[in-house]
């Protein structure tokens, strides 16, 4: 089988020499390099034009005429693809030697679609940070619409799938529906995401505990953050501050966020009723939407009594129900009673306009 390695860069310099040498070391070697570069003002096109004077294997390049967002750009860059097989690559992983055969090996059954690894969570210095993302316990596979791996929450990095999958999710990509929400805002769910649910719904997905990637986890990472990997007393600090930053606003603004993804995997299902593997997703995401745009309505309420009726509304609903699941969780819930008894306490002066929401889970409390 050939495997295309889709490369979506941005201002990667940092790192993309060590993960563009660490391609060429593969023990099965790729049919090709594709590149989308998403408007990088730094070295990054220089870096990948020299790599391809001299790759192993053939590189092609295309340069975004305007800012997509790494959902869409990983996405375009697989519809240029010419392999049997593709392999999202991040720039600044690294990938261990035998990712791509070992990778391999699990697609030759012919109802396997999808092949996920386990990989090493390292620093910008490529120190581990004694962390395993995605974590599997022992090899596997699970059939068609069989139970979700890692919450639906598998990175990008860790995926090597057959092209069924990018081009089934391509033919019924909503392209004008997802561009008005990106002009909103911008990026949207994920590239992994969307390509994990789509191979639920085709096949087989075989998932292996071997390491076969770096998974470097820096300040400048785009789809992800250190706080969830930071040492336990810095993640507990995060959280302390982040209990005194309630802002009605700011729960508003995910909420619209969240339900702007809602409509766009309800415009792939409409355009391709067989993508079922999608619903989780869209299960996850509606309950986001919905419990912020409760807990915005709590943070707006000017009375004590309005403040707790909402308060008794969502704990009736089940908004504080599992993070998992999309909903709250308990911390939440602590937070919301006390903002209901001593809003003045809880109201901080200096609370930032935004914050960040992460790829996958979105805010903290």
């Amino acid at each position: 089988m050939r495997v295309s390695v889709v490369l979506a860069t941005y201002n990667g310099e940092a790192f993309l020499g060590e993960q563009l040498g660490s391609l060429t070391v593969q023990t099965a070697r790729p049919h090709e390099l594709v590149v989308a570069d998403d408007g990088s003002t730094d070295a990054t096109l220089g870096i990948v034009e020299a790599f391809a004077r001299s790759a192993p294997f053939p590189v092609r390049v295309h340069r975004n005429p305007g800012t997509l967002g790494f959902t869409e750009n990983f996405l375009r860059a697989a519809g240029q693809a010419e392999g049997d097989v593709l392999a999202f690559c991040d720039q600044d992983d690294v990938w261990r030697p035998e990712k791509l055969e070992r990778c391999l090996a699990m697609l030759d059954d012919p109802d396997v679609v999808m092949a996920i690894h386990a990989g090493q969570v390292v620093d910008a210095t490529l120190t581990r940070r004694g962390r395993r993302h995605p974590d599997f316990a022992r090899d596997g596979a699970v059939e068609r619409m069989g139970p979700v791996l890692m919450n639906g929450i598998v990175p990008g990095f860790a995926l090597v799938f057959k092209r069924v999958v990018t081009d089934r999710l391509l033919a019924a990509w909503p392209a004008e529906r997802y561009a008005e929400a990106f002009r909103k805002h911008g990026n949207l769910m994920g590239h992994d995401l969307l390509a994990y649910g789509t191979a639920r719904s085709i096949g087989r997905v075989a998932y292996t505990a071997a390491v076969l990637a770096d998974y470097r986890v820096h300040a400048r990472n785009v789809t992800a953050t250190e706080a969830p990997f930071a040492p336990a007393l810095e993640r507990v600090g995060g959280m302390l501050q982040d209990t005194r930053l309630p802002d009605a606003s700011l729960y508003a603004h995910y909420a619209d966020r969240w339900q702007q993804e809602v409509r766009v995997l309800e415009a792939i299902m409409a355009n391709d009723p067989g993508l079922v593997g999608l619903r989780h997703l869209h299960a996850y995401l509606s309950n986001r939407s919905r419990t912020f745009a409760e807990r915005a309505a709590l943070y707006e309420g000017e009375t004590p009594g309005r403040r707790v009726a909402c308060f008794l509304g969502m704990v009736r609903g089940g908004s504080y129900g599992s993070r998992k699941a999309g909903r709250l969780g308990l911390r939440s819930a602590a937070k919301d009673l006390a903002f209901c008894l001593a809003p003045r306490v809880m109201r901080h002066p200096n609370a930032p306009a935004t914050a960040s929401a992460g790829q996958g889970g979105g805010l903290r409390w």
